[in-house]
């Protein structure tokens, strides 16, 4: 699924989107800074933002000199969306 955009199947009543915060620091050791500002403050140079970057589908780096598309959809869509059930409405039934 795109980060920017839910499937034409998507009704608020029954779904939700599910964040996984699990999925997007995989990897990342947020007990070490390795550059740059603490944690990810969204810096080019920070070597803790192109997984989180990646992991919401998009572009961490320029994908051509002077493309200025750091920051915008990738294309590969993002790996911590998806729909779930709507848990909360099923559980006041």
């Amino acid at each position: 699924m795109s980060p920017l955009f839910l499937p034409p199947s998507f009704d608020p009543a029954k779904n939700h989107v599910v964040f996984d915060v699990q999925t997007m620091l995989a990897g990342i050791d947020l007990n070490h800074d390795k550059g740059g500002a603490t944690g990810c403050m969204s810096g080019l140079a920070d070597p803790e933002c192109q997984q989180i970057y990646e992991s919401l589908g998009l572009n961490f780096n320029e994908t051509a000199l002077d493309a200025n598309d750091h920051g915008k959809p990738s294309g590969v869509g993002a790996k911590v969306f998806s729909v779930g059930s709507n848990v909360l409405a099923d559980a006041k039934k």
